[in-house]
């Protein structure tokens, strides 16, 4: 969820509004009458994407960002769509917030972690999954739409200027959280170190020959690195 429900109702009103515990009360209750009255689609680019998509018995996920304005707008979208007879609910994605170095290295974790919950949720009670790139952050958006394609959910996108919504398929790979498979040195070594994954599942671990491995997420080896032998911990 981005923030141009508070940006477009602002422009509407000609007026500026400073999201803080003291003023979210009044502020959502004038959001959601702005939403009784407005066009979905001038209203905010996730009511715009939503209408074409929705269909009735559909929960919605509403991840926003660590921050007052994210908080703010997720939560009146989520109140409206309960009033239109969804289930609903908002997520806070921790760390993802105006603070750089948090946003870099712990906010874009957090939000890949929530998105593969998530598809693992949906994936277990065999539902179908969609995301809606709407994120304010250039990178929030990015990253959503790398997970989607990755773990084959459909992503779609509309842009303010456009009447129809551009729909990503997924990339023509599997990428299941349940994949299985086993890796060998091909000797007789045996793993030493706890794996550390990255952000695309590559694998990185090291064994008693003094070597690090990295193994990609379907368990083919990228690069081997030779300490020089002796265990590694």
């Amino acid at each position: 969820v981005g923030a141009s429900l508070l940006s477009n109702f602002e422009r509407k009103q000609n007026t500026r509004l400073i999201v803080s515990p003291d003023t979210a009360k009044s502020i959502k209750r004038m959001l959601l009458d702005y939403l009784t009255t407005v066009d979905p689609i001038e209203a905010t680019a996730e009511t715009n994407n939503l209408r074409l998509i929705l269909q009735k018995g559909d929960f919605l996920y509403f991840l926003h960002s660590d921050t007052p304005e994210g908080k703010l707008c997720a939560e009146v979208l989520s109140e409206w769509y309960r009033q239109q007879n969804y289930n609903t609910c908002s997520i806070e994605i921790t760390d993802l917030k105006y603070d750089q170095k948090k946003f870099k290295l712990l906010g874009l974790h957090s939000l890949v972690n929530k998105l593969i919950e998530i598809v693992e949720e949906c994936k277990s009670k065999q539902h179908d999954l969609i995301f809606v790139a709407t994120g304010g952050f250039k990178a929030e958006m990015a990253y959503t739409t790398l997970i989607g394609l990755l773990f084959g959910i459909e992503v779609h996108y509309i842009h303010e200027k456009f009447k129809d919504e551009v729909i990503l398929p997924s990339l023509p790979i599997a990428f299941p959280p349940e994949l299985d498979w086993t890796f060998s040195t091909g000797n007789d070594d045996y793993f030493v170190t706890n794996p550390a994954v990255d952000l695309f599942g590559n694998i990185y671990v090291g064994a008693n020959d003094g070597k690090l491995y990295a193994i990609n997420f379907t368990g083919n080896l990228g690069w081997v690195y030779d300490f020089g032998g002796g265990n590694l911990t």
